[in-house]
């Protein structure tokens, strides 16, 4: 399988309340938290619309950023619903690496 082969069987990750803080041809650089947290690097080849979307540039604006679940997973990042009023639940990994809430 190639590196950054799109899995039917794995859905693209949406997550949100991010800011782009910078843009190259091939990459941009988002903050997530709402440009608070973390500073990641996400190839464009693995976003979802990112060459179309005007939203997807360097700027205040707090946006959501679709892509693979594979830079996803190697990203560390996770769907932003999937954490939305979850104050009790823990997440687990299974035999094949993939997480899931129990």
């Amino acid at each position: 399988m190639a590196r950054g082969y799109r899995s039917e069987e794995k859905p693209d990750v949406t997550v949100k309340n991010v800011k782009i803080k910078r843009a190259s041809e091939k990459a941009i650089l988002i903050v997530t938290e709402g440009g608070q947290g973390e500073e990641i690097w996400l190839p464009k080849s693995q976003l979802r619309g990112a060459s179309e979307n005007a939203e997807l540039k360097p700027g205040p604006a707090v946006v959501s950023v679709t892509m693979s679940a594979w830079i996803a997973g190697e990203k560390g990042l996770q769907n932003s619903e999937d954490n939305a009023g979850d104050d009790a639940g823990s997440d687990a990994e299974d035999d094949t690496g993939d997480y899931h809430a129990d």
